[in-house]
């Protein structure tokens, strides 16, 4: 009650690092699909550290859940993104004019790369492919598609890396 708090989520050792994906849903054991941190109380956050593995746990609910987040790097990433004319999410400046003006002049001087020159530039809002199928709700899409191609038909599958899986496991399973 009150005040923050230090919470460790759990942490599940072993796991290869150099392998081409990490390992499929159903190999994961309960107790790591159990995982979760939510809910958190409000003002509440999680830091992590993006090289490693991470993925969230089975939506069980009928709807989406979001996950609004903020993501930093190194000064020498940027320089390192900067020297290889890296394009990109981690390169883009993503903050409207009228939100920098907000900022105290600490957080200015920090964030004077960010500032979009047109804040019109700014994407807003909520893509509209953000939620995509996934587990048994793709795999029940993709059946269904599949199932219902005439005899000689063909259907071109495109999505995530994690979706193309899915769908090659779907069809050689």
């Amino acid at each position: 009650v009150g005040g923050p708090r230090a919470y460790q989520a759990p942490a599940w050792w072993g796991r290869p690092r150099d392998l081409e994906r990490p390992p499929k849903q159903a190999n994961e054991s309960a107790g790591s699909l159990r995982s979760t941190l939510a809910p958190m109380p409000a003002g509440s956050c999680v830091v992590r550290d993006s090289r490693l593995w991470h993925g969230g746990t089975p939506n069980r609910r009928p709807y989406p859940r979001y996950l609004p987040n903020l993501e930093f790097f190194s000064i020498e990433y940027q320089r390192h993104l900067e020297e290889t004319h890296h394009r990109g999410r981690f390169t883009a400046k993503c903050m409207p004019k009228e939100v920098f003006q907000l900022l105290s002049p600490r957080a200015k001087k920090v964030a004077a790369d960010l500032v979009a020159l047109d804040s019109s530039s700014v994407p807003r809002g909520v893509k509209a492919n953000f939620v995509q199928p996934q587990g048994r709700a793709l795999k029940e899409q993709l059946n269904k598609i599949l199932n219902d191609l005439p005899i000689g038909g063909t259907y071109v599958f495109s999505g995530s890396s994690h979706q193309c899986y899915q769908a090659q496991d779907i069809v050689s399973g």
